[in-house]
């Protein structure tokens, strides 16, 4: 795979394109690293991305959180128990849902939705087929 993920230049112009696995595998961990991705991405809106929240908002959102962080673990250990390797860089999905998290208060869904995609993509590769996170590029 010819992907590298780079941050320096936040001009590109991404058109969406949904991260589609190739297998069961891939299908597999996409859906745990999607769950911990929207964890992260509903906490940093919880401490402050979105400050005008009311509070059953806040209270939903919490909930949300919560449930993905235990599904997300809840499938990781299936995954492993049945043979997937599982690993991902659990700090790199944080830093890229603040990322994201600050592009939706921005009104920029589609590049969010985007580089999630991205994220997904480099996270399944890197975790199936240990892809070096450092070589990775998003091809343009």
């Amino acid at each position: 795979m010819n992907t590298t993920i780079t941050h320096s230049d936040h001009s590109i112009n991404r058109a969406f394109i949904p991260f589609k696995p190739q297998s069961s595998d891939e299908t597999i961990v996409a859906g745990i690293i999607r769950k911990m991705l929207h964890y992260h991405i509903l906490r940093v809106q919880l401490e402050g991305a979105r400050p005008w929240m009311h509070d059953k908002q806040r209270v939903f959102a919490r909930q949300q959180a919560i449930e993905a962080r235990r599904k997300g673990f809840a499938e990781e250990r299936e995954a492993i128990d049945s043979g997937i390797h599982v690993f991902y860089d659990d700090e790199l999905l944080r830093q890229e849902a603040t990322r994201i998290a600050y592009l939706l208060c921005s009104d920029k869904a589609e590049e969010a939705m985007s580089l999630e995609e991205e994220i997904i993509m480099i996270s399944v590769n890197h975790c199936l087929y240990d892809t070096a996170l450092e070589a990775m590029r998003i091809a343009a």
